[in-house]
C-alpha cells in the first residue's frame, strides 16, 4: 500500500482482492433540504462516492453445536433388524478431534505463529484482550496435535515437491530453547524448500539441528530436476549428480559484482554485470505483472 504526499492511501493493492462491499447512504434531513427563500425542498441532482477500508477487529464467538439424537422406531420389524437403537446427527469435521476451537481459529493461531512470527506468549496476551483465555502451553500442544493430524497432507506435499521440475532450497538459523540437543539457545537451522504443483508454489519447512549435507540429501530423495541454492558448500556433493542440476541465484551473484565494483572505487566492468542483472529483474517484474493481471481478469 502506498501513501501519497497528501496522506491519501492508494487502493492499488487492496483492489486486487474481491473484498465484500457495504454501501452506506448519507442524506440531509428534510429540515436541512428546505430552501431558505421559498421553503420548498431542494431537488436531488446526483451523488458523490468515496471509498474507505474498514478492518473489523477480531472478536470471539461461542458456537454451540446441538446434535439431535434419534431413538428406535416403533414398528414391529425394527428390533429384529439389528439396527442401532440410537443414532445422532454428525458434528462438525475437526482437524483436531475434541479441540475447543474451530478449524478456522486453529488456522489463525498457526498462521500467526509460523507466517507472521508471533510467539505464543504474545498471542496469549492478544487473545486475552478479546476475552479468550488460552495458555501458551495450550497453544503449543494444539500446534503439535495439528502437526500429527496433517501428517498425510504433509506427505502429499513432500511428494509433489519431489515431482516438481524446479526446487528452491535455503537454510536459515533459528535459536531453539530446551531442545535437548545442546545448550539453551543453541543455533539450529530451518531448511526451506519451494516446489510447484500445477504452477502453484508449495512451501516446506524442515527443522534440523545442523546444516549438514546429509540432511540436504535426505530432503532431496526422489527429486530430479533443477535445484536453485546459494553458494553453500553443503550442496557441492551434487556436482556431477545424474538427476539433479544445481543452479545459482542472481541475488547472490549480483552481490559479488556489487562488492567488486565498490572495491574498485565504483569503476570498471563489474557495473556492466550489475546493469545487466537489473534489466533481467525489470523484465521479470514486467512478466510477473502481466501474469498477475491475466490471472485477475480470468477470475
Amino acid at each position: 500500500m502506498t501513501v501519497s504526499s497528501q496522506g491519501f492511501r492508494s487502493p492499488a493493492i487492496l483492489g486486487r482482492f474481491n473484498l465484500p462491499v457495504r454501501e452506506e447512504l448519507h442524506e440531509l434531513t428534510d429540515e436541512d433540504r428546505v430552501c431558505p427563500c421559498c421553503g420548498e425542498a431542494r431537488p436531488e441532482i446526483g451523488e458523490e462516492r468515496t471509498t474507505e477500508y474498514d478492518l473489523v477487529p477480531a472478536h470471539v464467538l461461542k458456537v454451540i453445536h446441538v446434535r439431535k439424537k434419534y431413538g428406535p422406531c416403533s414398528c414391529g420389524a425394527f428390533h429384529a433388524s439389528g439396527a442401532s437403537e440410537v443414532v445422532a446427527a454428525p458434528g462438525p469435521a475437526k482437524i483436531v478431534r475434541g479441540s475447543d476451537f474451530t478449524n478456522r481459529t486453529i488456522a489463525f493461531f498457526l498462521t500467526a505463529k509460523y507466517s507472521d512470527a508471533i510467539p505464543f506468549y504474545r498471542m496469549e496476551r492478544m487473545l486475552s484482550r478479546s476475552g479468550l483465555l488460552v495458555s501458551r502451553s495450550g497453544l503449543c500442544k494444539l500446534a503439535v496435535s495439528v502437526g500429527r493430524s496433517i501428517g498425510d497432507l504433509v506427505g502429499l506435499m513432500n511428494r509433489d515437491i519431489a515431482r516438481s521440475p524446479v526446487m528452491l532450497m535455503d537454510e536459515t538459523t533459528v535459536q531453539v530453547l530446551g531442545s535437548g540437543e545442546g545448550p539453551s539457545g543453541k543455533k539450529s537451522y530451518m531448511w526451506a524448500a519451494v516446489g510447484y504443483r500445477d504452477g502453484k508454489p508449495i512451501h516446506r519447512f524442515a527443522y534440523h539441528a545442523n546444516r549438514s549435507s546429509s540432511f540436504a540429501d535426505e530432503l532431496l530423495k526422489g527429486f530430479s530436476g533443477y535445484l536453485q541454492t546459494d553458494g553453500y558448500s553443503g550442496y557441492e556433493y551434487l556436482e556431477g549428480h545424474r538427476d539433479i542440476v544445481r543452479v545459482g541465484c542472481f541475488a547472490h551473484i549480483r552481490c559479488k559484482f556489487v562488492e567488486a565494483w565498490e572495491i574498485a572505487g565504483k569503476t570498471g566492468v563489474s557495473k556492466e554485470a550489475v546493469d545487466l542483472i537489473a534489466r533481467i529483474y525489470a523484465a521479470e517484474a514486467e512478466l510477473r505483472r502481466k501474469l498477475e493481471s491475466t490471472a485477475i481478469d480470468s477470475e
